[in-house]
């Protein structure tokens, strides 16, 4: 095998002949399933089985043993990675999984959070304290009285305000109803506080279902959701992370009887922690030691070392322990937590309304004296990529808005699409020239961008070159294409090529716009500027 998946796995026996024997049996069922008399062939045995590598003794009544799978085992998908590493053994006893280190194939196929600690914290420009957030509930309020809540808090200045994981699409509280409901409040927040307070709707329900309400809450300019894995489906979640300009925030609901029993199952720091990650958790919740779950400090450690460890090659999620924070403490658990956490505080803060933005501000102000402005975040991700939520070309931010449909308007513009300055840059190489971006910084998965560009009379693009080709296509009048030492004329529905490193500039010598599509490479090289005045269109 030229990648290894390796899993630790945490047998119960006092014998290390008895504890071999079992990581044997879990080599064969998790792969083949057949006695070992059916697949004595050498392809079986080198490429399909899993090996056993390693045996030591973990507890006075338990071995650790590391078994290799080959990752082609998995097909490279969530629903058959969590087969081939727990899933007949799952009912058996005396079982857990106390480690994974998964090779680059996997961490490529499945490709973890989207966003990670720090496009979130670029996303809502918080970089030096803890982010506070709270939930909306009981169930059983209307919209408009969840939207109180969320209006408060963001008066406060809180950071984030999730669904309670129990709102789904209710009668008495339908998801659209909500979302409307409860982003108008915050909007209308936003006035008072010129500040972002994010609000992330539960996602839940079939897969139609799911989809519909994605659309509906990146229409209203949501910029995250929260979902349960082990509700809405762990391939679900991969899906959103890899296909929705979405931060993810993930519920541990269901997920209990994975790791209550400290023999069996996985351990909680491996699946909310490495595995949640894995399959794109932005932000990961969990119980918080002496609350009302029985999490202790070590298994909450385990967690955040798991979300935070830079040994696992991408980005990393943020920490949200919750279930029990109080007002009164939530300032120690800052210190004891760290700066990279999101602390969630829901009961005691929502049990008074009206002292509800009071008390929001006291713990924003809190952070703010514990983690100063000038220190910053101990774990950035250099993996971020900054197109995902602002132009690589203005100090204007793009809000990731993934669209089907661009409706056009006869105004030469588009439904959901602002109109940016042609470049951020000052100085006289080029004049008069807006350009919107259309498709490709918005979550797409394209290798390519579409942009319009439009010319106004006696306007001039920069004449400059570069590396990338791109395709230019005539939609609004006339305009002027000088390539190399040619000048072409463009009109409606005329395709120019401009080929790399050629020195290209774009003129309009009419008295009306001229206007075109302009298709280039996602990725691609800043352009370099030229001399104008030295060039031989002078």
């Amino acid at each position: 095998m030229p990648e290894q998946l390796l899993i630790d796995y945490q047998i119960e026996c006092t014998d290390l002949k008895r504890a071999l024997a079992v990581a044997e049996e879990i080599a064969l069922e998790q792969t083949v399933e057949t006695p070992p008399s059916l697949v004595e062939d050498e392809f079986f045995q080198k490429s399909i089985i899993g090996q056993v590598i390693e045996a030591q003794e973990f507890t006075a009544d338990s071995f650790k043993v590391g078994i290799a799978y080959n990752p082609e085992v998995t097909g490279f998908q969530v629903g058959q990675f969590f087969n081939v590493i727990f899933g007949n053994i799952s009912l058996k006893k005396g079982i857990r999984i106390e480690n994974i280190v998964a090779p680059d194939s996997i961490l490529k196929s499945f490709g973890g959070p989207q966003f990670g600690i720090s496009g979130v914290r670029k996303i809502l420009q918080v970089h030096n304290r803890p982010l506070l957030a709270t939930a909306l509930k009981p169930m059983g309020k209307s919209p408009e009285q969840l939207a109180d809540i969320a209006h408060e808090f963001a008066l406060g200045g809180g950071d984030l305000i999730k669904d309670d994981h129990g709102l789904a699409d209710q009668p008495f509280c339908p998801f659209k109803d909500r979302v409307s409901a409860v982003m108008k409040a915050i909007s209308e927040a936003r006035e008072s506080t010129r500040r972002e307070t994010f609000y992330f709707p539960n996602i839940s329900g079939h897969f139609k279902t799911i989809e519909s309400q994605l659309d509906f809450a990146l229409d209203h300019g949501v910029k995250g959701v929260l979902i349960s894995p082990f509700l809405a489906g762990l391939e679900t979640v991969n899906y959103i992370a890899g296909n929705y300009p979405l931060i993810i925030m993930v519920h541990p609901a269901m997920s209990g009887s994975l790791f209550n029993d400290p023999k069996q199952g996985i351990a909680p720091g491996v699946m909310l922690g490495t595995l949640f990650r894995l399959i794109g958790a932005d932000i990961s919740i969990y119980p918080s030691p002496g609350g009302r779950f029985p999490f202790t400090p070590q298994d909450c450690q385990s967690i955040n070392d798991a979300l935070l460890t830079p040994d696992l090659q991408v980005k990393k999620s943020f920490p949200a322990p919750a279930g029990g924070l109080k007002i009164s403490t939530i300032a120690q658990a800052a210190l004891e937590y760290g700066r990279d956490t999101l602390l969630l505080i829901g009961g005691d803060l929502l049990e008074s309304i009206s002292e509800l933005a009071a008390n929001t501000r006291k713990i924003i102000a809190q952070f703010d004296r514990l983690f100063p402005e000038d220190q910053e975040s101990t774990t950035a991700d250099p993996a971020f990529s900054v197109f995902d939520c602002h132009s690589l070309r203005s100090n204007k931010q793009i809000v990731p808005r993934l669209r089907t449909h661009l409706k056009f308007s006869s105004d030469f513009s588009w439904q959901g699409r602002d109109t940016w300055d042609y470049k951020n840059t000052d100085g006289n190489s080029f004049h008069n020239v807006k350009r919107i971006e259309l498709t490709g910084r918005f979550g797409e998965k394209t290798a390519f961008d579409v942009r319009y560009f439009e010319v106004q009379p006696k306007g001039y693009t920069s004449y400059e070159t570069h590396r990338h080709e791109h395709v230019i296509i005539g939609i609004l009048g006339l305009g002027t294409l000088i390539i190399g030492n040619r000048t072409l004329d463009l009109k409606v529905n005329d395709i120019a090529y401009i080929a790399p490193h050629r020195p290209h500039r774009i003129k309009n010598n009419t008295d009306h716009p001229f206007g075109f599509f302009c298709i280039v490479d996602h990725e691609r090289d800043r352009p370099r500027v030229l001399d104008w005045r030295t060039s031989l269109c002078v």
